[in-house]
């Protein structure tokens, strides 16, 4: 089975660099970290060939050249081949001009390699939490999609899998046809392992690939601002309204104070009560 993981790089949050002229987050100037729900999705992968499936694992990242030592991390725990695309063509791309760049990488490495039976990514990202990408992929592909996969298993019969997702009421049972796309959200039970003292400082460079416009060869106003539908109009920050604690004790006081507070923040009266 070959299966491709489309992995994002997020922001440190607490350290956001901003281009207030471009309206851009500058991500060359960022620390970045592997976004959870794409550490989940890799983390699945690599469990799946654990537990004694025969399995390809490749790694496909739009992110800058710094990214490259993550990558290599990431190749020393069990990733096969990571292909990291980078181009300054590709800076301000929305979602859909993102997913255009994916695509185009996996159609050069399907043509080389094979198809590609399962593609995973992350349902959302800390930096947009949009939820764009698997569907957009899945559609410039032709293919299947299910988001919010929070379990994944491979049906007996082959040529399926069974996707669980859920929301607050109920937990929901898919059957997805493959080739695939397959967005998952965080799990706390789907960790990445850490890398062995002893790989430290393994060589991994050889299956590291660096990726330009140069060979994808998509056109200007296909990626990058000029490829893109949206557009970022102002920024702000939000301002926190300032909160007030007011302590209480067991009282026939306090709990008439209570029940002030809650008929002043609008609860019905039977439900103060």
């Amino acid at each position: 089975m070959r299966i491709a993981c489309l992995l994002k790089f997020v922001p440190d949050t607490d350290n956001l660099v901003y281009d207030d002229e471009g309206k851009l987050l500058w991500r060359e100037k960022m620390e970045l970290t592997l976004n959870p729900d794409e550490s989940s999705a890799l983390a699945w992968a690599l469990a799946l060939r654990k537990s004694g499936a025969d399995v390809e694992i490749e790694a496909l990242s739009m992110a800058p050249p710094k990214a490259a030592e993550a990558a290599r991390d990431l190749l020393r725990i069990g990733v096969d081949r990571f292909f990291l695309v980078s181009d300054p063509l590709f800076a301000g791309s929305d979602t859909l001009a993102t997913s255009r760049v994916l695509v185009r990488g996996i159609a050069m490495r399907e043509a080389d390699a094979g198809r590609y039976n399962l593609i995973l990514c992350g349902t959302r990202s800390l930096d947009g939490d949009t939820s764009h990408i698997p569907a957009q992929t899945a559609a410039l592909l032709g293919r299947p999609v299910m988001t919010g996969v929070y379990r994944l298993s491979l049906a007996e019969e082959g040529g399926q899998a069974v996707a669980e997702t859920e929301d607050e009421d109920s937990v929901f049972t898919w059957a997805l046809r493959l080739p695939a796309v397959a967005g998952f959200v965080p799990r706390r039970d789907l960790r990445l392992p850490f890398v062995r003292y002893a790989d430290l400082d393994k060589d991994v460079d050889d299956r590291l690939y660096r990726l330009s416009n140069a060979e994808l060869g998509l056109k200007q106003e296909e990626t990058g601002l000029a490829g893109s539908r949206t557009r970022v109009a102002r920024t702000f920050a939000k301002p926190l309204p300032s909160k007030k604690q007011t302590v209480v004790y067991g009282s026939a006081e306090s709990a008439a104070q209570v029940l002030a507070l809650l008929r002043e923040r609008g609860f019905p009266a039977e439900a103060a009560q």
